[in-house]
């Protein structure tokens, strides 16, 4: 093998050498022929020839482009492309996520409010429908209380009626009764019969 100061070159001799040697490891003590040598020395330089061409060319002319669309990219550019895509997914990601977090929790305040709502509704139900069982217990209460009150003024009424009816019937007893005082009275008196 010649010496080169091509690094390339260097490489490849080396990467050679190395395939070389692991190749002649591997038949372990048998020798190779030259005919094996000269060949494996062949397939070495012409795949380090184009791998030296391809280094070349990139370097000469960049990295190769490929047809998109109406664009024609290399693979960085493409990587570049795609990372800023990615990047641009993930932020519309995230941003979605930011706004589901926010409808649920606004949807939560919501409810909650709603609910808080429904329950002094309720409760307000409640109130007012035990004040009015209280005002129909009163007007009950004082319906009660006017009706003994009628029935107490009436049952007066009777027994003062009954008082006047006998106190009536007494005096017109006691007018029309002449007692035996009165009746000797009368008899002794000569002016009065």
């Amino acid at each position: 093998m010649r010496m080169t100061t091509n690094p390339v070159s260097q490489m490849g001799q080396g990467m050679c050498q190395s395939y070389f040697d692991e190749v002649q490891r591997q038949k372990g003590t048998e020798m190779l022929s030259q005919k094996d040598t000269d060949s494996l020395q062949k397939s070495f330089t012409k795949a380090l020839g184009d791998y030296e061409d391809y280094v070349r060319d990139r370097l000469k002319n960049g990295a190769p482009k490929f047809q998109i669309g109406g664009a024609e990219l290399s693979i960085k550019e493409w990587d570049n492309l795609i990372s800023k895509v990615d990047a641009a997914i993930d932020q519309i990601k995230e941003e979605l996520e930011e706004r589901k977090e926010v409808a649920e929790e606004d949807e939560k305040k919501s409810r909650e409010c709603e609910q808080k709502h429904k329950k002094e509704e309720k409760e307000k139900l409640e109130r007012k429908k035990k004040s009015e069982k209280e005002r129909l217990e009163k007007l009950e209460q004082k319906k009660e209380v006017q009706e003994k009150e009628t029935e107490e003024k009436q049952q007066d009424q009777e027994l003062i009626a009954k008082t006047l009816e006998e106190k009536e019937s007494s005096q017109v007893e006691n007018e029309l009764t002449i007692t035996e005082e009165q009746l000797k009275q009368l008899v002794m008196d000569p002016y009065l019969g």
